[in-house]
């Protein structure tokens, strides 16, 4: 397997601060190359690999320069604050209406948080017809190979979980203030377009985990001491779970030449551990009144910030508000941790056992 013309040459997880830095800043270390890795497994293997030979181009998880500047300005025509800011009504609609339909003994996660990010990704996103089984496995497939784990296995099931969601967009028309129905409009074509979507719902993910955390947190506590926290307590709590959510906690970078400090054989695939509070890469807070170091390759700031990190941050502010509204409080039956994400059976979504203790729900 090449990144161009040099083959690969195993991979190694760096865990030291000080050498994920060096390798970062070192020229000598590559983005891995997805396209080309698709290309060279379907000549080499004879594997076809249609979608993610589509799609991959466009992808932007993959893309560089000025390549991936031009996509997110396009999101950012749609994804902005004030473009934002006119789906909230609709959006606080849906978490209403989930909180309404919420049984006594359910599963938090599934039948609350994840029901409403189905919501969402329907309306506003725009793939009308999509349901969790198919969200949850492309998040499955595509986890691995945004942290360099190349294999072929991991491509073909990416290339049928694109697959999967292709279809579903050729099903229905998306609703005509969607983010999908935009970006048709824009100067792209429809495979910029559908690839700018399907990165849209691979990073639905972040946001389960960042919802399905921050309500468990909150809910334990509720349950302990009866009184829901005060919106200050709220507010700095979602922030600090924020701030420790990435949208990947390893990025890969290739070895393309002998470089100390980081001595690994060219074609080396170096999987560097940047949970920022060990590299503690400088970037500027989203808060004013926050710290001024945060994360590199960070969710909620710095030159990495997710294009949808307002729309995050409104999703869970909306969500928390109605929680303390209508006074939700419950018991925590049990947590199940994630899936292991080894296997065709592998699940990235947490179950929650809940017991809601609140016995009307206040309008």
């Amino acid at each position: 397997m090449t990144t161009g013309s040099r083959p690969l040459a195993g991979s190694v997880l760096v865990d030291d601060p000080k050498v994920a830095r060096a390798i970062l800043k070192d020229d000598g270390f590559v983005p891995t190359e997805v396209v080309k890795l698709v290309g060279w497994l379907q000549s080499e293997t004879g594997t076809d690999l249609p979608y993610l030979s589509r799609y991959t181009p466009h992808l932007l998880f993959f893309m560089h320069g000025p390549d991936h500047l031009s996509a997110r300005r396009a999101l950012a025509r749609f994804q902005n604050p004030a473009h934002t800011e006119r789906y909230r009504a609709t959006l606080v609609d849906i978490i209403e209406n989930r909180l309404r339909t919420l049984s006594d003994t359910c599963d938090l996660s599934v039948d609350f948080v994840w029901a409403v990010l189905i919501d969402i990704l329907r309306s506003h996103i725009g793939v009308a017809s999509l349901d969790l089984p198919t969200l949850d496995r492309l998040i499955v497939t595509i986890k691995p190979l945004l942290v360099g784990d190349i294999k072929l296995r991991i491509f073909q099931q990416l290339d049928q979980s694109i697959e999967t969601v292709d279809r579903l967009l050729d099903q229905t028309a998306p609703p005509p203030d969607s983010m999908l129905a935009f970006l048709r409009t824009q100067k792209m074509g429809e495979d910029a377009v559908r690839a700018l979507v399907l990165a849209q719902l691979a990073g639905t993910g972040l946001l389960g985990k960042l919802l399905t955390d921050l309500l468990v947190s909150v809910l334990s506590d509720y349950a302990d001491d009866g009184q829901f926290p005060t919106q200050d307590w709220l507010d700095r709590h979602q922030e600090a779970i924020m701030l420790d959510n990435m949208p990947l906690g390893v990025v890969a970078r290739v070895a393309d030449r002998p470089s100390p400090p980081c001595p690994y054989a060219p074609g080396t695939v170096a999987r560097l551990d940047l949970t920022a509070r060990e590299a503690r890469m400088q970037t500027i807070s989203s808060r004013k009144d926050g710290p001024t170091y945060e994360r590199h390759l960070h969710f909620g700031a710095g030159p990495h910030m997710c294009p949808g990190a307002y729309l995050v941050r409104m999703v869970v502010t909306e969500t928390m508000s109605a929680f303390a509204h209508h006074k939700i409080r419950g018991r925590i039956l049990n947590t199940l941790d994630e899936t292991a994400t080894k296997g065709a059976a592998a699940s990235y979504v947490t179950h929650v056992p809940f017991q809601k203790l609140t016995p009307v729900f206040t309008q």
